[in-house]
């Protein structure tokens, strides 16, 4: 945690003399979202995790506006900060997409999206982000598992609902 503040401190003294560098803000945004991943993961660390994550964020938007080009890849940062810190899912679904409207085969970014929305109950639509992963590629093996834990996800919800009919269509 400490080589990550380090890089902070050393990012933004850097920025001061060539603010308009995306490189050095994506850096500053990667040092942040590690910084609120370790703070997430201590007892304590939860409102920390929130305000570095932002920090994050605002160094991805930094970035983005010096280099447009890479739009997809820092709203892909975007939302990994949106889903995995600061479990807004909505909002991770949104920067998700959009990075997958600026790269329709980067597979991290479907991958995540496809999380997401299982997370969000969005079965169906989960589902077709995984399957759309495993025509790109038949053997990603996180694709498979994902589509089956989201499948066996959805029975379940069908079954607590009490639709039993329905429920199989997954199974």
């Amino acid at each position: 945690q400490n080589k990550y503040k380090e890089a902070i401190y050393y990012l933004r003294s850097v920025l001061t003399i060539e603010a308009a560098n995306p490189i050095h803000w994506s850096r500053l945004g990667n040092a942040y979202f590690q910084t609120a991943l370790n703070l997430q993961a201590s007892a304590t660390g939860a409102d920390s995790a929130k305000f570095y994550s932002n920090q994050s964020i605002y160094a991805y938007q930094q970035a983005m506006q010096f280099d447009p080009v890479n739009a997809g890849d820092y709203h892909y940062e975007i939302g990994r900060n949106k889903a995995r810190i600061q479990g807004d899912y909505a909002a991770a679904i949104q920067s998700f997409q959009l990075s997958l409207q600026s790269n329709p085969s980067m597979q991290s970014a479907r991958e995540d999206l496809g999380i997401t929305l299982m997370l969000s109950e969005r079965y169906e639509e989960a589902v077709s982000q995984f399957q759309t992963l495993l025509s790109q590629d038949p053997n990603y093996l996180n694709a498979r598992l994902n589509l089956g834990f989201t499948q066996l996800q959805a029975s379940l919800t069908k079954l607590e609902l009490g639709d039993y009919s329905s429920a199989s269509s997954y199974a």
